[in-house]
């Protein structure tokens, strides 16, 4: 192998220092480049995706041109009588958004209902999207056959059913994305999101809480009797700003008391579901739905709440057959998990 003679040499030594620096200096723009996209970098279920300038929602609590404008979030109806119903005393059924995918069918089961029984319908997801042609803005509306749940609300509302609307209340992600401002800040300015990758909502905050009198007005309107929030409770990280003095707790409280109120005094029952064994209950006038229990599970529940002076039932959702549901207002799946 031929030697290098010493101007070559003095040569290549130039080229591999100009190679390095300009090796360096790559490094810290991609550095500097990772840095500057940071902000547009949006993660999901199928990993990290990067989403430029208008299509990625601005996660900070300053945002306020996104913040929901209510002109009149007070609620006025015409009927001002809640039906008195007892579900313990009949066959009771709920219908979930899965359900609701193939919404003939479900027309189709509830046709051969006979009444009189209740039937629990889930009209928004916990994502956020409406299963109904909703009106309010900035909102996302599911993918489905409206126009045939529409349908199924009125066959329900027509005949002899207590209708029930489940909304889930904070859990709300394209809520949250589409109004920053109405989501849980982290210390950062980062709306907090879950391990599921949900956004929830501010529960102290009265956008919020109008938010939700916007969609019980617009299911009172289409025939529900009842409204039954879920996912109704406060995720606990030290890392969540909410901006108050209050605890977690007094802040569920504080707006499960604002809720009732509301909607009581405009004649629709509120209720809530969830197996949370603290809720505060006291904050309750309508019935307290617990979901997804097995027979052993009851009886905490039942010892727990049924003293509750305001409550009016407690039920049960489940498909179980077990008997210790026996004499328990119990809901049951409309459509088997099969079907």
């Amino acid at each position: 192998m031929p030697r290098l003679s010493y101007r070559n040499r003095i040569i290549l030594k130039k080229v591999l220092r100009i190679g390095l620096i300009v090796l360096i200096a790559l490094l810290i723009c991609a550095i500097l480049l990772l840095i500057y996209l940071e902000p547009y970098m949006v993660y999901d279920r199928e990993g990290a995706h990067l989403v430029m300038e208008e299509e990625v929602p601005v996660q900070t609590q300053e945002v306020t041109e996104t913040r929901p404008v209510i002109t009149d979030p007070k609620i006025v109806y015409g009927n001002t009588v809640v039906k008195e119903t007892n579900l313990v005393d009949m066959e009771n059924y709920y219908i979930t958004t899965d359900m609701l995918q193939d919404a003939e069918k479900v027309l189709d089961a509830v046709k051969e209902l006979e009444g009189p029984c209740a039937i629990m319908v889930q009209m928004k997801s916990s994502y956020g999207n409406f299963y109904y042609d909703t009106e309010i803005k900035g909102v996302s509306i599911a993918d489905v056959d409206t126009k045939t749940i529409a349908k199924l609300i009125s066959y329900l509302d027509k005949g002899n059913f207590y209708l029930i609307a489940e909304v889930p209340a904070f859990n709300d992600t394209a809520y949250a994305l589409s109004h920053n401002s109405c989501g849980l800040p982290m210390d950062g300015g980062i709306l907090w999101s879950d391990e599921n990758y949900h956004y929830w909502l501010d529960p102290s905050d009265t956008a919020v809480i109008n938010y939700l009198k916007e969609i019980g007005q617009e299911l009172y309107s289409m025939g529900f009797d009842e409204i039954a929030f879920s996912d109704f409770w406060i995720p606990d990280d030290e890392d969540i700003n909410y901006g108050t003095e209050m605890t977690p707790a007094e802040i569920l409280a504080a707006s499960a008391k604002q809720v009732t109120e509301v909607f009581t005094e405009a004649g629709m029952l509120v209720s809530f579901v969830s197996s949370d064994l603290s809720f505060p209950i006291s904050e309750c006038n309508g019935r307290f739905y617990v979901p997804e229990l097995s027979g052993a599970e009851v009886e905490p529940y039942v010892q727990n709440f049924s003293s509750a002076k305001n409550l009016k039932e407690i039920v049960f959702l489940s498909a179980s057959k077990d008997s210790r549901f026996e004499n328990k207002a119990v809901m049951r799946p409309l459509l088997a998990e099969s079907e």
